[in-house]
């Protein structure tokens, strides 16, 4: 994580602020004290010490990033197994007396027949036997930490022709002379779950997936159920491929329209094998959005009152 944590400052595109310029900034900040507590000595940003403060700060925002402030797992699925692990030790098992009916269905479905877990999931091979003795992981991080194209549209609100190349933008970092960096376009890290629904007030609209295309949980859900236009699912909803004529479709015409525009990447589409003709219900798609809003922390990390 420090390593992480020492990119994006002077990364050009970015944060874009030099390591000397982050370093003058502390320096300047009454986190110049802390950092004197944490290291033992005034932070140096003298053109012969810059470097190494910067990596200290880096090294504190690692810190930081793995303490149990920002990993508190305090979410309404945490409390409901914690508890439940405490009357049923090693019999514990879903449905869960803290969670709703719909959110327990939710569950089953997550770990079940909507396949959610075949890529959100630390260990996604348990909910092949048994979607009730699934998710019971208290730190699953609802990852696989692998790099899938779902079938995003193309967002015409994000400027410049290229699109969003995620993988397939850069060669391997071992370079191979037999690498075809096409063969990852389009493919994106799946993201946790965790706090996907999390925000600073109901009136707050989040925008989802790698371009921010879809700005609800709900037809989120619905996308990853009906995305195969050539699908039973998507027939069964009168869901048709949207007009392609048509290059800057959003979300909101999309749905009126009840269509879903062309996939950004074509060659590398997941549609057909995970997600796309799931074969769920209206109900059973709100059973999941359920679920996954019980994975919202139910504490606030507040900034600190030593910022300037």
């Amino acid at each position: 994580m420090a390593d992480q944590a020492l990119q994006p400052f002077p990364n050009p595109v970015e944060q874009n602020i030099s390591e000397k310029a982050v370093c003058t900034h502390v320096s300047k900040s009454v986190y110049a004290v802390l950092y004197q507590l944490a290291w033992g000595e005034k932070i140096d940003c003298t053109n012969a010490g810059f470097t190494l403060s910067f990596k200290r700060i880096a090294v504190a925002i690692a810190a930081w990033q793995a303490s149990d402030e920002v990993n508190q797992f305090s979410s309404k699925r945490d409390k409901a197994l914690a508890a439940e692990v405490k009357l049923e030790g090693p019999n514990v098992a879903f449905p869960l007396k803290g969670l709703t009916a719909q959110e327990n269905l939710g569950h089953e479905l997550f770990y079940g027949r909507a396949g959610c877990a075949v890529c959100h999931s630390n260990d996604p091979v348990i909910a092949v036997d048994d979607p009730n003795k699934a998710g019971l992981d208290p730190d699953e991080l609802y990852t696989d930490a692998v790099f899938h194209n779902i079938g995003v549209p193309r967002n015409a609100k994000i400027p410049g022709p290229e699109g969003s190349a995620g993988l397939g933008a850069r060669p391997l970092v071992i370079l191979d002379p037999d690498d075809d960096p096409t063969r990852r376009l389009g493919q994106h890290k799946t993201p946790t779950l965790r706090n996907v629904d999390k925000r600073p007030s109901t009136s707050f609209v989040k925008a989802y997936t790698h371009n921010g295309w879809f700005k609800s949980l709900e037809s989120l859900v619905h996308f990853y159920n009906t995305a195969d236009v050539g699908g039973a699912t998507a027939a069964a909803f009168g869901i048709t491929r949207c007009d392609t004529t048509k290059t800057d479709w959003t979300e909101a015409e999309a749905l009126a329209a009840k269509c879903w525009p062309e996939p950004e990447e074509q060659g590398t589409l997941a549609i057909g094998f995970v997600m796309g003709d799931l074969g769920l219900t209206l109900a059973e798609e709100a059973a999941v959005v359920a679920y996954l809003k019980t994975l919202t922390d139910t504490k606030t990390v507040k900034p600190p009152l030593l910022l300037q």
